[in-house]
């Protein structure tokens, strides 16, 4: 149950939160629902601390991709403020969270006199566009992890080591994984199908894009990781 009394403290509105808030709302636009789920706010986190924003947070090999134990924290500040539907209890993948009423118009506001935090939004936004659904979130972070954590240096590679993550990562395709004819991971609505390869495109698969450029998945997120914090 949403409650402010799980954070009596009225809580700042910082640039992580701003950036977070504006990041789930990008979101929400895109899938047209009034929430995310838990499991994808673990997602759009850990690609905003890859692109340059220092978060602070530890992401280790989780059921579903990337997980960030202290995202509970970041989630219990705001919630009932700025966010509802965290509950703090055990971290149910298909929790609901909602961004309460003004909280997307103040953080618009705040983050204009901030470029960093304006940067990573484009970077991200621009990354996820198209794969807005928990299998795309997954499979995008999965293996952006392989790639850049488990050093992955082929695309035969990256497959290994998406399978050998769990009994789950099976479920994902060589062709998912590796982007060969342009098969993406299954959306909330009917969706064109994509190449993981495609590097930002720049139409939404949810808007039937016919953008089918394929580059090599290393060029994405290595492109991806490198802006430079000031």
């Amino acid at each position: 149950k949403t409650s402010k009394a799980m954070n009596p403290k009225i809580p700042n509105l910082t640039k992580s939160r701003a950036l977070m808030i504006s990041l789930v709302s990008g979101y929400q636009s895109a899938v047209l629902d009034p929430f995310i789920t838990l499991l994808e706010v673990h997602k759009l986190l850990y690609l905003a601390q890859s692109a340059g924003q220092p978060l602070k947070l530890t992401f280790q090999k989780g059921i579903y991709g990337p997980y960030g134990v202290e995202i509970r924290h970041v989630l219990n500040a705001p919630e009932g403020y700025f966010t509802a539907g965290y509950t703090g209890e055990a971290d149910d993948p298909e929790m609901q969270i909602s961004l309460v009423p003004g909280a997307i118009k103040e953080a618009k506001e705040f983050l204009e006199s901030h470029s960093r935090e304006l940067k990573v939004l484009k970077k991200v936004s621009e990354l996820v566009d198209g794969w807005e659904t928990p299998h795309g979130l997954e499979l995008l972070t999965t293996v952006h992890w392989v790639v850049t954590e488990d050093h992955a240096k082929s695309v035969s590679e990256a497959i290994t080591a998406t399978h050998n993550w769990n009994e789950r990562k099976k479920l994902f395709s060589e062709r998912q994984i590796s982007g060969r004819n342009g098969t993406s991971a299954q959306g909330r609505s009917e969706k064109k199908n994509i190449s993981i390869f495609c590097i930002f495109p720049k139409k939404s698969v949810r808007r039937v894009s016919t953008d089918t450029r394929a580059q090599s998945i290393f060029a994405i997120f290595f492109e991806f990781s490198s802006i430079a914090v000031p």
